[in-house]
């Protein structure tokens, strides 16, 4: 059976959603624990341009048949330990199998050791390596670099090389003193909408869309000298109707352990070497630091994660592209032909394009 895991970065739960595959076949169920917790708190995130949501820990058994949903584990028992023997506990109020830490001020320090505590209903017990946050200082702002650059599309049916004009956004790394460092970066999109057939003014003239898949991948490095440019993603700019009037993208980064590193690492190989489908068979098993305390044999997936957390936002419109770039008025009639305006016209929150969330409200981050 094939396992397709959701990996969500915690701390930012839900912010990033990872299609994620284990090869399961023949094999008995098996715990997936995802989780990551930082250095930012829930009240932290208030003074940041994010919307903020608490640490949690998502548990799951695999189905016991093929292509059957992975079930919630439900009615655990979820606690985070410090070596200083302090206790938090995870509650599930939703009865989801999302386990939430309802402390507003948690946050990882960067001396404590963290374990992750599991107790099923059933009564096994399962708990996480130690973890500890390794500090790197906050990223940097983004640097916009304007470009053209070759994209596969699928034209006719087949993928063929097309020029597209874009925006490459780049951080700089600082310098390193030596140490090996290990960086994770994530990307959501946001993205300004208006109902063109309405008047200024109106509650559903304007509304504000995030896409949490909009970009569908992340990078990753391993650093060892720093002082230079990361290239992180790419924005397509050509006939891109999310552009037109103001998008955002949120950069995350993680400073992760050499663990979690690698975790993250092997899912790319992991989809590189897939075939490029999930429904391929993965190349190799993908280690967790998740153990049965009584079975340590057991297999068990995902990754209890101690990350340092910092993220900077980035605006651009087209006021600020260097060239032309052309884009259709949906809401404009055809001349000749019969005029139906998408539903969006007259209403933004019935925007049908792909979105995470939607609302007519503006986000007290967005200038």
């Amino acid at each position: 059976m094939r396992l397709i895991i959701l990996i969500m970065a915690v701390g930012v739960l839900g912010s990033c959603i990872e299609l994620v595959s284990f090869d399961t076949s023949s094999e008995p169920s098996r715990l997936v624990v995802e989780s990551t917790i930082t250095n930012i708190s829930y009240n932290d995130r208030l003074q940041l341009p994010v919307d903020p949501e608490y640490f949690s820990v998502k548990l799951s058994n695999t189905g016991k048949v093929s292509n059957e949903k992975d079930e919630p584990v439900l009615e655990a028992e979820v606690i985070l330990q410090d070596d200083l023997d302090n206790t938090w506990h995870f509650e599930d109020l939703d009865n989801s199998g999302t386990y939430r830490l309802y402390d507003a001020d948690f946050k990882v320090l960067e001396d404590r050791i963290y374990k992750l505590r599991i107790t099923t209903k059933e009564g096994k017990i399962y708990e996480s390596m130690e973890e500890t946050m390794t500090v790197v200082g906050s990223v940097s702002s983004v640097q916009p670099e304007f470009m053209e650059k070759e994209v596969l599309k699928n034209v006719a049916g087949e993928e063929k090389p097309v020029v597209v004009q874009g925006v490459e956004g780049r951080i700089e790394i600082p310098e390193n003193t030596g140490e090996e460092k290990f960086y994770r970066w994530k990307y959501e999109a946001a993205w300004e909408v208006q109902a063109g057939l309405l008047s200024t003014g109106h509650p559903n003239k304007r509304c504000w869309i995030s896409n949490e898949n909009y970009f569908k991948d992340y990078t990753m490095v391993r650093d060892i000298t720093g002082g230079y440019i990361q290239p992180l993603f790419f924005l397509e700019l050509s006939a891109n109707s999310r552009v037109e009037h103001e998008f955002s993208v949120l950069v995350t980064q993680y400073s992760l352990g050499k663990g979690a590193y690698e975790f993250w690492e092997n899912i790319k190989i992991q989809r590189e070497q897939g075939g490029g489908s999930i429904f391929d068979p993965p190349p190799f098993e993908i280690p967790s630091n998740i153990y049965n305390v009584s079975n340590p044999e057991e297999k068990t997936s995902g990754y209890f994660i101690v990350a340092d957390e910092s993220l900077t936002r980035w605006f651009i419109k087209p006021s600020d592209f260097p060239f032309n770039v052309a884009l259709d008025d949906l809401c404009a009639p055809v001349p000749g032909a019969p005029h139906i305006p998408p539903a969006v016209c007259n209403n933004c929150l019935d925007y049908q394009s792909g979105y995470t969330s939607i609302t007519n409200s503006k986000p007290s981050w967005w200038y």
